[in-house]
């Protein structure tokens, strides 16, 4: 069997990866685009919302589980994976709060305009 010497040693997983972010962007777009937040633009795109979050909560759980419990012992990383991998790890971790954030602006947003106070 040959080695591949190439720089991307997985493509397929690579490839997969990639489908994987661009279905995640597609699901959040309209939860980034939402010029105003409230309940009635959100609420249409709450499901393709939820599956985008659940996506980057599986590449954050999968970044974490490459970073911490490497694949073989005996083979020893490149400091520059590390690296990468940390900092793809704060980019996902980064998102997760905007997206978690913007959820909640629209929640609390919309129990106060509920809320009539006398």
């Amino acid at each position: 069997m040959p080695e591949n010497t190439g720089v991307i040693k997985n493509k397929k997983g690579f490839l997969i990866v990639i489908a994987l972010w661009v279905c995640a962007a597609w699901l959040l777009f309209p939860l980034l685009g939402i010029g105003s937040l409230d309940l009635e633009n959100a609420r249409r795109y709450i499901y393709r919302s939820a599956g985008g979050t659940a996506i980057l909560i599986i590449l954050f759980g999968k970044t974490v589980f490459d970073l911490f419990f490497l694949k073989a012992e005996s083979v020893k990383q490149s400091l520059f994976n590390v690296v990468f991998l940390t900092l793809y790890l704060f980019a996902i971790a980064g998102v997760l709060v905007f997206i978690v954030s913007r959820m909640i602006m629209v929640y609390v947003k919309t129990q106060a305009s509920e809320t009539v106070m006398f």
